[in-house]
This record gives C-alpha cells, structure tokens and sequence, in this order.
C-alpha cells in the first residue's frame, strides 16, 4: 500500500525541498556540500537527504495537486486515497510496526515511543544525482 504513496513522494522531492504530509508530517531536503576524500583520491558529489519533520502536518497542496494530476481524481477522491494511506501508518506505527516508504525511508517508534525515521540514501539533488564517486 505505501509503494505507491513512496513513488509519488520521490517524484515530488526532486522538486521540492519540503513536503508536507496531510495528517503526518514534513518531508524536508537539507542540502550537503561536495565531499573531498584525499585518502582514497576521491569527490563525492553535492546530496540532498531527506528528513522528517512530525510537527508540521498542514497541507500545502503539493501532494494533493499532484495526485490529482497523476491519476485524474477529483478532490475528495484524492483526499480520501490520502487519509487511508496516513491512517494505514498512523495505525502500522501504534502497533509497533517499521513502516516502510519506498524510495524515501522508514519509520519506527523508538523504546521512548517517539517517532523516528531512517532516511534511504538516495540523493534528491537533480543536479548531482547519480554521479559517481
């Protein structure tokens, strides 16, 4: 269920630096300068990495936007593939579960029961992704 909540997300964060999440939080890139490895004779490439932020769960209109774009729904059809899709991890969290978005992370609620998330290592930085070391 949340592969295609997962597509739609890193569609959108190689266009946005921030991303909010009706219900559930903010995606947010932070930028990271090129890296310059001089033991192994090697650069790496400026990245973008995702983070979350759970304080800021106001729609932007962003994903709503582009859901309705992508598939041709009216509003409250989008709204409501959203709210089941938020629910289904609201709900995969309270029981303990990691819930997985592909392309983008994980989230875990930790022994505290606060909510974590464990970033994928992909770049979202369009003018560097995919360069090599």
């Amino acid at each position: 269920m949340q592969e295609e909540l997962g597509k739609y997300i890193a569609d959108l964060l190689y266009q946005h630096d921030r991303l909010n999440i009706p219900g559930l939080g903010s995606f947010e890139l932070t930028h990271a300068p090129a890296l310059v490895d001089q033991v192994q004779g090697q650069v790496s490439a400026p990245t973008k990495a995702v983070r979350f932020n759970e304080n800021l769960v106001l729609d932007d209109g962003i994903l709503i936007d582009y859901l309705q774009q992508q598939n041709d729904w009216t509003l409250s059809t989008t709204q409501a593939w959203l709210r089941t899709r938020v629910d289904g991890i609201k709900k995969s969290l309270a029981q303990k579960e990691i819930v997985e978005i592909p392309g983008v992370g994980r989230f875990f609620r930790n022994f505290e029961q606060q909510l974590q998330f464990v970033a994928e290592s992909e770049n979202f930085n369009i003018e560097s992704f995919g360069l090599q070391p």
